[in-house]
């Protein structure tokens, strides 16, 4: 009787044994998986490193309602050249969008477009009706709706930027342009020196998808460019971007302006 309960004993310890270890490599697999799905392998750095799809995509859209608040109203567009810090050649999101705006009717018209932009649906990059307000003709192109943002209300968005340190840089510094056009970028979140870009235009009031925005292309192309790019601010948690120590956000189109191909 003794020996039966002992190896009734060996096998049930066995078989818990067994189904410990099933659980723990399932969990370990189920880990991986979450891991994968939310790194993507950087080319050239041996490793992976965090994705920032959705960020970049916040980043484009934030550009791309400044740029159809800018097109639309001269005197906006001035005031906000005119606030553009001359050596940095940028301006923060919180100046322009926080509780105390350095310019009140960018942020009310910001935040009107932007809600136009949090809601739209999930559409083709081109050849769609792009929502910017009661004038958008058939065929604008703008930034890809699936995947924007962390919320449906404009205001969520904003305070995602500003929480985010994020500041809009001007390539071009204050330098007027002949052309009335403004091209709007997102950064890429990476050590790439291009991506893509739209451009908004006050004359049709129509926007265009350029696939690749390059030094050499804001060289060759006089406009406005406005780049959302984070600020690297030590000790804010959200702002140290520590696990992409790698990437020098002001490093991107910068000396564009200079550029000689």
């Amino acid at each position: 009787m003794k020996n039966s309960l002992l190896i009734l004993s060996i096998l049930t310890f066995a078989f818990f044994s067994c189904e410990t270890e099933s659980i723990d490599v399932q969990n370990d697999e189920n880990a991986i998986v979450n891991i994968e799905t939310q790194t993507t392998r950087s080319p050239g750095l041996g490793g992976p490193t965090p994705d920032y799809s959705s960020h970049e995509l916040s980043l484009e859209w934030a550009a791309f309602a400044a740029a159809t608040v800018m097109r639309k109203d001269n005197t906006i567009r001035q005031d906000v050249i005119d606030e553009v810090d001359v050596n940095t050649k940028s301006i923060s999101a919180e100046d322009l969008l926080g509780t105390n705006p350095l310019i009140p009717d960018f942020k009310s018209d910001f935040e009107f477009y932007f809600q136009l932009f949090v809601s739209c649906s999930d559409t083709p990059l081109q050849g769609n009706d792009c929502p910017d307000g009661d004038d958008s003709p058939n065929g604008n192109a703008c930034p890809p709706c699936n995947g924007f943002g962390p919320g449906g209300e404009a205001q969520i968005m904003i305070d995602y930027l500003i929480e985010h340190c994020t500041e809009f840089y001007f390539p071009r510094g204050n330098n007027t342009s002949d052309s009335d056009d403004i091209m709007a970028l997102g950064h890429p979140m990476n050590t790439d020196i291009n991506n893509e870009g739209f451009i908004v235009t006050t004359s049709t009031s129509q926007s265009q998808h350029v696939p690749f925005v390059h030094p050499n292309y804001v060289q060759l192309n006089e406009m406005t460019y406005i780049v959302a790019r984070p600020e690297r601010v030590p000790g804010v948690i959200e702002c140290t971007y520590s696990d992409i120590s790698e990437v020098d956000f002001t490093f991107f189109l910068s000396g564009a302006w200079t550029f000689v191909p």
